[in-house]
């Protein structure tokens, strides 16, 4: 994991396409999903959550997505709405729910110092790099990890972001290297990723012993207050773990 991760950022671009990255142990693969979020795969190591939710309060602002009179809004200030609406909703739905006791905690707590930096701004060299995890949750007594992250940079999907890669390649590095999970050999990490043009995803990332595996959703659009969508990446990052990560 270590030499995939210097092999990423040496590549300085701020997103790839598969063949850029042809020469790394990397396999990207679809994470199809139905309308209600349910997985037409076989999940590995995440089990998402099926109780329905509650509808967010529909008083909770979101600004329309276009042109604001005054103001040049990066990628990443369009796609920081989303997170920062989705955010709340989170917070509303797990508050109250036992079964949903998760703690939530800002990725440079002691839990992941020390990963290497889970965010990156460059713009120098004619490179635009601009990214940062924002939140990250662990799941009880396992080395599964889910992160929220932010990237200033509009996509589709057909490509995959730089910061996408280094936060998960991270990520993973420091769950294996805590004591607590010396037994394991797998540290999956899902990831719910959002950049612009204000648009959203989820990812699911392990390693397999030879790849770097990532599975990669079609983008949500949250150009306008689209719930069903929110629902979607809010009932993946409510879920369990599952999978064997011990044995591989």
């Amino acid at each position: 994991m270590k030499a995939i991760e210097k092999s990423i950022f040496k590549l300085k671009s701020a997103q790839y396409v598969p063949q850029d990255l042809e020469n790394i142990p990397i396999e990207i693969l679809p994470l199809p999903l139905d309308s209600d979020g349910e997985p037409l795969f076989e999940p590995c190591f995440f089990d998402p959550y099926r109780v329905p939710f509650q509808d967010p309060d529909p008083e909770e602002n979101y600004t329309s997505y276009g042109v604001v009179e005054g103001w040049e809004l990066s990628p990443m200030d369009w796609a920081r709405d989303v997170y920062s609406y989705l955010d709340r909703y989170i917070a509303d739905v797990t508050f109250n729910d036992k079964d949903l006791s998760f703690g939530q905690h800002p990725p440079h707590d002691p839990l992941t110092h020390g990963t290497g930096q889970l965010w990156e701004h460059e713009t120098s060299k004619g490179h635009h790099l601009d990214w940062r995890a924002t939140a990250g949750c662990s799941i009880p007594d396992g080395p599964q990890y889910k992160c929220m992250m932010l990237d200033d940079v509009d996509t589709d999907d057909t490509r995959i972001t730089r910061g996408e890669l280094l936060c998960a390649c991270r990520l993973m590095i420091k769950r294996l290297s805590l004591r607590v999970h010396a037994n394991h050999m797998i540290a999956p990490v899902l990831l719910l990723s959002f950049l612009g043009p204000r648009h959203a995803r989820l990812l699911l990332a392990h390693y397999d012993g030879n790849n770097l595996v990532i599975r990669k959703s079609e983008l949500f659009d949250c150009r306008e207050k689209n719930i069903p969508a929110f629902r979607v990446p809010l009932r993946w990052w409510c879920s369990s773990a599952v999978g064997d990560t011990i044995t591989g």
